[in-house]
């Protein structure tokens, strides 16, 4: 099917019936669709990733970031561009898997982010 544009805005239709004695049959033309004129740009999309952190422990690990109370969040920065994660804390948690030769388990968290932005700063979690 063309697309339509502002040159040539109708979208038109016509059938050329065959039947079995070779009588052909054209119907007339019906336009079925036009052209409309152009909206408003929308909003932009969003950008999104997911940063994996890795660890490694015997027992359960802490939590990547731990509130001192209950309306206490994780500060991150996150930049789409070069997928850059800067967090605010420093622990036991890491964006590259730990080396280690005795065969402790890895244990991994995902955080999911999404912004219009192309960096996202200040951005907070809960868990």
């Amino acid at each position: 099917m063309p697309p339509t544009s502002r040159e040539f805005p109708y979208l038109w239709n016509y059938e050329a019936i065959t039947y079995t004695n070779d009588n052909i049959v054209t119907t007339a033309p019906v336009v079925i669709g036009t052209h409309g004129v152009d909206g408003i740009n929308g909003l932009d999309g969003f950008n999104t990733a997911t940063v994996t952190l890795y660890t490694r422990s015997l027992t359960a690990p802490e939590k990547p970031y731990t509130p001192e109370s209950s309306e206490d969040t994780g500060i991150f920065s996150y930049d789409f561009s070069t997928g850059t994660f800067t967090p605010s804390y420093s622990n036991i948690w890491s964006t590259d898997i730990p080396e280690d030769n005795s065969s402790t388990p890895c244990w991994l968290t995902n955080i999911t982010i999404i912004n219009r932005n192309s960096v996202a700063s200040n951005l907070s979690y809960t868990q």
